[in-house]
C-alpha cells in the first residue's frame, strides 16, 4: 500500500489509482444507493474521470427514506438538485448521457422534473453503448440477464452465485463500477466506509 492509498484509508476517502485516472473520458460509471454525504466525493470522481456515461441504479438520496417518510419530499428535492449539478453539469464533457432506474426511496415525478437532461426509468432499462449491452434495475430480481450483457443493480448486498448467473452482474451498492468503452474492461473503486453507515442511518457519534 503506497502512502497516498494509506492516507485515503485513514481519512476514509475514496482512493483512485493512477491506472484508473488514465481512463479519463472513456469509461461508463455505475453507482447506486448514494447518500448526499457522498456527493462531494462523487463530484471529485466525476471531475477526475469525466465519464461520458453514468448509470445510477436507484435510491438517489439514500439517507432520505422516502419509501417510509413521504414528508421528507422537500428535503429529497433539495438533495436531488445537488446531485444533478454533479452529474449533469459538473463536467467539460457536453455529451454525457445519464441513465437512472429509480429505487424504492425515489419519487418518479420529482426525479423527472429535476433531472431533465437524464434518462429516467421507473423499474428496468436496457441500454446499448458502442456494441455493449447494459441491463439495469434497482433490484437484481428484475434483471433479465443474458450472456455477454452487463447487468447493473443495487438495493442490497446480494451477489448471484457463479452457477446461476448469466452475463456479468455488477452491484453498485458494494463498489463503484467502471466499464471501459468499447473494450468492456471492468474496474472497481471502494466507497468510503462512512457511506454504508449513512445508507443505513448508522451515523457515528463522538470521536
Amino acid at each position: 500500500m503506497d502512502l497516498r492509498s494509506l492516507v485515503c484509508k485513514i481519512l476514509d476517502l475514496s482512493f483512485i489509482p493512477e491506472e484508473i485516472k488514465e481512463l479519463h473520458g472513456r469509461v461508463a460509471l455505475h453507482i447506486s444507493d448514494t447518500p448526499s454525504t457522498f456527493y462531494n466525493t462523487l463530484d471529485r470522481l466525476v471531475k477526475t474521470l469525466d465519464p461520458p456515461w453514468i448509470f445510477h441504479t436507484g435510491d438517489l438520496v439514500d439517507q432520505v427514506k422516502i419509501g417510509m417518510h413521504r414528508r421528507d419530499k422537500d428535503l429529497y428535492s433539495i438533495k436531488l438538485r445537488r446531485l444533478r449539478s454533479i452529474l449533469e453539469y459538473g463536467s467539460h464533457n457536453q455529451e454525457r448521457k445519464i441513465f437512472i432506474t429509480l429505487g424504492n426511496h425515489d419519487i418518479e415525478d420529482t426525479a423527472r422534473k429535476i433531472f431533465r437532461k437524464s434518462h429516467i426509468f421507473n423499474r428496468t432499462a436496457m441500454v446499448e453503448i458502442e456494441g455493449l449491452q447494459f441491463n439495469m434495475s434497482h433490484y437484481f430480481s428484475l434483471l433479465p440477464g443474458g450472456q455477454g450483457t452487463y447487468n447493473l443493480y443495487g438495493h442490497n448486498t446480494f451477489i448471484p452465485s457463479e452457477d446461476t448467473k448469466k452475463g456479468i452482474f455488477l452491484n453498485g451498492l458494494l463498489k463503484m463500477n467502471l466499464i471501459t468503452i468499447p473494450e468492456g474492461e471492468i474496474y472497481k473503486i471502494d466507497y468510503p466506509r462512512y457511506v454504508n453507515d449513512h445508507r443505513t442511518l448508522r451515523h457515528k457519534t463522538g470521536l
